[in-house]
């Protein structure tokens, strides 16, 4: 761990790689749900929506990605969640470390 940044470096903000949000509700493999095949509300399909993916604004090789600290994420599920989202997404971007 470092005191200060390497100079030609930046911080962001971990919320802004990913923003913290609610879990998500993993359905239960044995719940049937049966539906009547005469039901014409639940057939109405809704519009696609398109989506923009814009890629990231920031330079990976020389930004410093800073994660809640240890007091926040130790008692905040998804908090947790978040921080180690983030943390494995920059572990699989390449980094060149033995440049710094």
């Amino acid at each position: 761990m470092l005191k200060e940044l390497p100079e030609g470096f930046s911080e962001i903000d971990s919320s802004r790689i990913e923003k913290p949000g609610r879990p998500m509700v993993m359905p239960n493999p044995y719940a049937t749900e049966e539906t009547c095949a005469n039901n014409k509300a639940e057939q109405q399909e809704t519009p696609a929506q398109v989506v923009t993916v814009q890629p990231s604004r920031h330079d990976s090789k020389h930004t410093a990605v800073r994660l809640p600290s240890y007091e926040k994420l130790q008692n905040d599920r998804i908090l947790y969640a978040h921080a180690s989202r983030v943390m494995h997404l920059e572990v699989v971007t390449p980094i060149d470390l033995f440049s710094i």
